[in-house]
């Protein structure tokens, strides 16, 4: 069975040449088109199709896979800042930030109407770490390379 696999892999993924293609996208056109008799795909060429068609979503899946896990393990550090953001956030206003409020949103709040136990400074470092987790999140910056202490 595993060899059988391998050889139709061979065969209708890493030998689907170019002109196989074009053929076979032709007659698809064609198909398309309404004539009928250029939809009457041999066994051999429906297999083609099937098996590149299903090779391409896998190689889609597997990239997906792969960039996924790739953006994860570059920025370890960033799950548990956002975590230590969202507790400091929350205890500088005096209530948990909510599940549908972002860092920014409730630092606008906090800087338009600062509560009368937040100092200037720690507001400051609250601006500093909200800056540094988006651009962790969302930029291009390493988290070994800026500072989030809090």
């Amino acid at each position: 069975l595993l060899e059988r696999i391998r050889r139709g892999w061979d065969d209708y993924i890493v030998e689907f040449n170019l002109q196989q293609q074009v053929a076979l996208m032709d007659r698809l056109q064609q198909a398309m088109r309404g004539q009928s008799a250029a939809w009457e795909l041999g066994s051999g060429e429906r297999a083609q199709l099937l098996m590149a068609l299903g090779g391409l979503m896998a190689l889609v899946g597997v990239s997906v896979a792969v960039w996924r896990f790739q953006r994860r393990r570059r920025h370890p550090k960033v799950g548990k800042l956002i975590r230590e953001l969202l507790l400091a956030l929350g205890k500088a206003r005096g209530q948990p930030v909510a599940e549908q409020e972002t860092c920014r949103e409730v630092l606008l709040e906090l800087t338009q109407q600062p509560p009368v136990s937040l100092e200037p400074r720690e507001l400051a470092r609250l601006t500093q770490a909200v800056a540094t987790y988006e651009s962790l999140r969302f930029g291009s910056a390493e988290a070994g390379a800026t500072s989030h202490s809090r």
